[in-house]
């Protein structure tokens, strides 16, 4: 298998790896793009300091040239969406990661860095060493066969992402794993099912798409067929088995399911409809403690806090309780927001929603829930659909009828935003 020998330098030594274990065809390798790649259209990284690069693209012709520059610099890369406005930052925001090291002749030292708002939609900079990124796209890609996705004749797959690369999860399925496979891989970042299927039916073999739950509802509604893809991937926010499953009964497509962070990489990966266990990815080790997970990377040696709560179990595969910033906590009681969001989106009035805490910090907090869909919905039906499920103390309070759920220009939540269309709500409904 290829790089059998990177692979077991990083298990067993981790201390010692050096830039002489990415190996020089790597380095050389172009990423195969295809699909309206405008090769002459170079966007070159900005140079920050000595050690360290910038690249503002979402193009992932773009994103894998800055990389390969990096590499053959040792600098450290800085990956950022034009939609993620640096211009508005605090110099300081970009001043922590320059100058955060000596130059190296090291390019296993150098790490790209991603930008992540979490639920704040404050940028907050992260880095992982190359090395990292290159042991996740292996560990996937070992993973794929035994949970149902395989390639064509050729032991390929043709990868189309509708996840942007400047996105961790999107650079880790949409570049790496492609590069260091030597996969083709749609060079523009599809979000329409339309516009996906045809992808996938114009390229002669398999495919492999990246998407999100949000993604995989689109297609699920919109789209007939989906010829010429072998499996999915999701990733970025979690997916119910129900959505897995009635994807799979339609297209006949395996769904696969990945938990990770902007911080860590892609952790562990699971078949939902078969297992509600992740395998945990060979490229780290899982320590499971009562109210946080620890991950350490067996290419660094580093080792990253994750403040969400899991189970380990004694084959390595873990079963992920809930996300600490996903938990409510009300009259002493916890339930986990996803499962909330997804009992009233399974009762059929609501098409998308946010649930949250309204005035966390004052002494009247409430419950509140902001959601599209084709009506208006009453405090009565909610009611109905939490009570055979859960506690009735998670029946929202605050009710909002918006047309399209206010998000951060990486696709998160905007808490801001979902107070301030709650702030004006008298009742507990308004439409």
């Amino acid at each position: 298998m290829l790089f059998d020998m990177f692979r077991l330098n990083a298990r067993f030594d981790a201390g010692n790896l050096s830039c002489a274990d990415i190996p020089e065809w790597l380095i050389s390798r172009r990423l195969r793009i295809e699909a309206g790649a405008a090769f002459d259209a170079i966007n070159n990284p900005s140079v920050l300091d000595e050690t360290t690069l910038l690249i503002n693209s979402e193009q992932r012709w773009q994103v894998w040239n800055a990389i390969n520059l990096a590499i053959k610099n040792s600098s450290d890369l800085l990956v950022s969406s034009p939609r993620m406005n640096l211009a508005q930052e605090t110099p300081s925001s970009v001043d922590k990661v320059t100058g955060f090291r000596q130059k190296s002749d090291d390019a296993f030292q150098s790490r790209i860095y991603l930008q992540t708002s979490g639920t704040t939609g404050k940028p907050v900079w992260h880095g992982r060493r190359i090395g990292e990124y290159i042991a996740t796209a292996l560990a996937v890609s070992e993973t794929l066969p035994d949970l149902g996705i395989t390639g064509d004749d050729k032991q390929e797959l043709y990868v189309v992402s509708s996840v942007p690369p400047c996105h961790m999860f999107g650079l880790e399925f949409s570049v790496f794993l492609p590069w260091i496979q030597d996969w083709p891989v749609c060079a523009e970042t599809l979000l329409m099912p339309d516009e996906i299927s045809a992808e996938f039916r114009r390229h002669d073999g398999g495919g492999l798409w990246i998407a999100t739950p949000h993604h995989i509802k689109a297609m699920l509604q919109l789209a007939d067929e989906l010829s010429g893809c072998n499996g999915v991937i999701s990733a970025t926010m979690p997916l119910s088995v129900e959505l897995a499953s009635q994807f799979e009964r339609k297209f006949g497509i395996p769904v696969l399911d990945v938990y990770g962070t902007t911080e860590t990489g892609a952790i562990g990966i699971r078949r939902l409809t078969a297992s509600d266990h992740f395998l945990s990815l060979s490229s780290n080790r899982i320590e499971a403690n009562s109210d946080h997970i620890r991950v350490h990377s067996v290419i660094s040696g580093e080792s990253r806090l994750v403040t969400d709560v899991a189970e380990v179990s004694s084959d390595g595969s873990f079963q992920l309780l809930g996300r600490r910033r996903d938990v409510l906590k009300l009259g002493g009681l916890r339930l986990s927001t996803h499962f909330l969001r997804q009992i009233f989106i399974d009762s059929g009035a609501v098409a998308d929603c946010e649930i949250f805490v309204s005035g966390f910090e004052t002494s009247t907090p409430r419950l509140a829930i902001v959601y599209t869909g084709t009506r208006p919905i009453s405090r009565a039906e909610l009611v109905a659909a939490v009570k055979p499920h859960a506690p009735l103390t998670f029946v929202p309070k605050l009710i909002r009828m918006v047309d399209s759920i206010p998000r951060t220009a990486n696709g998160k939540p905007d808490i801001t935003a979902l107070e301030g269309l709650c702030a004006d709500v008298g009742g507990t409904h308004e439409a």
